[in-house]
């Protein structure tokens, strides 16, 4: 089992609120939206290299494969070998076509650390590239939503550090609600400031639960009846079992040490539109779960509760709701009846916290 000597990380702490837009919902596939996938991993590397090659075949195959059948809908290039250069990423981004409608999908396998100054960077052909800069190359073209997946270290520079595959088809729910129906950022690293990410023969650990996270229903990962996954719950997933894996090889290989973790980080996730989940009902939808911090949360809406109409519009089921609140401006009116009780509560929740 091989640890990631140096791999090079930055957290994005000044990235503007703008790029966000208005904050994430269950909406739609917007009509002509497609998914631009840039694959970087740095596959001559004399250490690692095996590892991450490995990474990059699965998460292209991962990709052709959700998109089979709808190819017109994804855009795919991967840069490996001597064409895995900062160079090649620069120019695949200032030639890149984006529409208003699109995502742009960046993921990286390799080396990485930290910058104490410069923030997280990654290294391709043993140059660095601050994370910044490709999620700024990516801001300036617009898109509706942006990806940044990194399966590298984020130790700071200059310490020393460093798979069962999924069998099961790949779900177009899951990869149609994380790359098609958000808007916004999500921005993720494979551990957090000061640690290293791991992998073994078999490639790395984070982009394993990545991977193995794309092939369970909708359900498993608390997606709403309609198979929408919230990014969040889909990282709460991907950081859960990436320590699982960790935690397993640590307890086989004693030269790892004994208080190291590997914790998935996430800079930035789109935010939830409402923050209730909920079920069908006759005369509203009963909330299952309300996420924390939440516009529903801040409203004192509890688990349930049935919301009965958003906006003076009814409200009965998941996409009623969505449709309710993609027709709202940045607060609405939401009547709610109290869990247990037939007293009617109206709300006016700010949708832009």
């Amino acid at each position: 089992m091989t640890g990631r000597s140096y791999r090079f990380a930055v957290p994005v702490v000044a990235l503007s609120a703008a790029l966000l837009g208005r904050a994430a919902a269950a909406e739609p596939v917007p009509p002509g939206a497609r998914v631009h996938a840039l694959i970087l991993v740095d596959s001559n590397d004399p250490n690692i290299g095996k590892s991450v090659a490995i990474d990059g075949r699965d998460v292209r195959n991962a990709l052709e494969e959700g998109f089979k059948g709808r190819e017109k809908m994804l855009s795919l290039q991967v840069l490996d070998g001597n064409d895995a250069t900062p160079e090649a990423v620069a120019q695949y981004y200032r030639d890149l076509p984006v529409g208003p409608n699109d995502t742009v999908l960046f993921y990286f396998s390799g080396h990485g650390a930290t910058h104490r100054e410069r923030g997280h960077f990654l290294v391709a052909r043993r140059k660095p590239i601050l994370r910044s800069e490709v999620l700024g190359a990516i801001r300036a073209k617009k898109p509706r939503l942006t990806v940044c997946l990194t399966d590298c270290c984020a130790c700071y520079y200059g310490e020393r550090p460093e798979r069962p595959r999924p069998v099961e088809p790949f779900q177009w729910a899951i990869l149609e609600s994380l790359l098609l129906r958000h808007r916004g950022v999500v921005d993720v690293n494979a551990c957090s400031v000061g640690e290293w990410a791991w992998c073994d023969p078999d490639g790395s650990l984070f982009t394993r639960a990545v991977l193995v996270g794309l092939v369970k229903k909708p359900a498993e990962l608390g997606g709403e009846t309609d198979g929408f996954v919230h990014w969040e719950d889909f990282f709460r997933h991907i950081r859960a079992e990436t320590e699982r894996y960790f935690a397993a090889m640590k307890a086989q290989d004693r030269r790892i040490d004994r208080d190291a973790t590997q914790v998935p980080q996430a800079f930035l996730l789109p935010p939830h539109r409402f923050g209730a989940v909920g079920t069908a009902g006759a005369d509203g939808l009963t909330v299952d779960r309300v996420y924390p911090g939440s516009p529903a949360q801040l409203a004192t809406v509890r688990p349930g509760d049935v919301i009965l109409k958003v906006g003076g519009t009814p409200v009965r089921t998941p996409e009623e709701l969505e449709q309710a609140l993609a027709k709202a401006g940045e607060s609405t009116a939401v009547e709610v009846r109290q869990k247990g009780t037939m007293t009617t509560k109206t709300y006016t929740v700010s949708l832009n916290q």
